[in-house]
């Protein structure tokens, strides 16, 4: 097994197909880390970060891949660091890895680094703490692994009947949220249905324009508002509906939207990864309405066993909605003194700093 160190642009032909094969194999799906959203993302977000995939292998096949970038510190702390890329749209962190190979492939990442002296310790925001990726690290760096940020983020798994909502939504909301539906085919003259728009440029086009129309467009935050984020939409949209792996379901009545959702299947899982809705008829919660109706797609596609919310802490909507939970944390390697201290420091800091503030928010 041998690990590497690249920038984007020093990735080949070659090592592009590998890292696209590993990622139809993954022992954890994470299309947020596959080639169709990396580099396009790197191109028109990365700003003044140089991001690199750091990856291992045997032969010309890959084992891990994991896009990082180079930072001189981490959370205030000057020690110079790798760090799990993150941005806008990337909703999750955990590495690509073939199933089986996790323990190697981190060891000859590991060796790699304290070799290379680039970092002194890596960091991992949104990993998956109980899955393969994470037991892997844990087995190849033993005593140098602490954990950060901890939290659960609201997930669906596949069960034998569909009884997702049970205990989560009141019969009574449930018959509410019927009522509402109705009206909103009464208000815009025709059924209320749900349909899949991949492969269609006017849809994605039409969630941007809903998206900006909305509370995010009053907030600046709108992809729409900012052409390099739209651009990544359109062209991560493209790549996915190219591999028929993109979900772009529209909530319409007589042709027009109520709202939009995007999703991307990677492996079993289902990732939900933008939702608009028109504000117009927010009355009628379409944006809920579509949610539940994703669920209901969900259950009948039986290749599916899981729904990534995709969401984090605070989210009420998916919290209510979906039943089951898969934890997260920002985990910390340190491997030169410098890293491991910082390593073990960090949480102790961050404790602190926590304490302060509720003494400072107090009456």
């Amino acid at each position: 097994m041998r690990a590497r160190l690249l920038d984007l642009h020093d990735v080949s032909p070659a090592d592009l197909e590998a890292w696209q094969a590993l990622a139809a194999a993954a022992a954890e799906p994470n299309p947020f880390f596959e080639p169709a959203a990396v580099l396009p993302a790197a191109r028109l977000l990365s700003r003044d970060d140089r991001v690199a995939l750091l990856c291992a292998g045997e032969g010309a096949e890959l084992a891990l891949a994991l896009p990082v970038v180079r930072r001189r510190g981490y959370r205030r702390l000057p020690v110079r660091a790798l760090v799990g890329w993150q941005h806008e749209y990337a909703f999750l962190g955990t590495p690509l890895v073939r199933p089986g190979a996790g323990t190697a492939a981190w060891a000859a990442v590991l060796a790699l680094l304290r070799a290379s002296r680039d970092a002194a310790w890596l960091a991992l925001p949104r990993l998956s703490s109980t899955g393969p990726a994470a037991a892997g690290l844990a087995a190849a760096a033993s005593a140098h692994v602490t954990d950060i940020d901890a939290y659960d983020r609201p997930v669906v798994h596949r069960r034998p009947e569909p009884t997702y909502l049970d205990g989560r939504i009141s019969s009574r909301h449930l018959k509410s949220l019927r009522r509402l539906r109705r009206r909103l085919g009464d208000q815009l003259g025709g059924e209320v249905v749900a349909v899949d728009r991949a492969g269609d440029p006017a849809a994605v086009e039409g969630l941007l324009s809903l998206e900006a129309s909305g509370w995010k467009g009053t907030a600046g935050t709108a992809m729409a508002l900012h052409p390099a984020h739209a651009q990544l939409f359109r062209e991560t949209c493209s790549a996915f509906a190219a591999e028929g792996r993109l979900q772009l379901w529209s909530l319409e009545v007589a042709g027009r939207a109520a709202a939009y959702q995007c999703n991307v299947v990677a492996g079993d899982t289902v990732f939900h990864v933008k939702v608009a809705y028109d504000g117009e008829l927010a009355a009628c919660s379409p944006g809920l309405q579509l949610e539940l109706d994703m669920v209901e797609e969900f259950h009948r596609d039986q290749r599916l066993e899981r729904i990534d919310s995709c969401v984090d802490p605070g989210n009420k909507v998916s919290t209510q909605l979906y039943p089951d939970v898969m934890p997260l944390v920002t985990r910390l390697v340190g491997w030169a003194p410098q890293g491991r201290a910082a390593a073990r420091a960090l949480p102790h800091l961050l404790a602190g700093k926590a304490h302060a503030d509720r003494l400072r928010s107090r009456p």
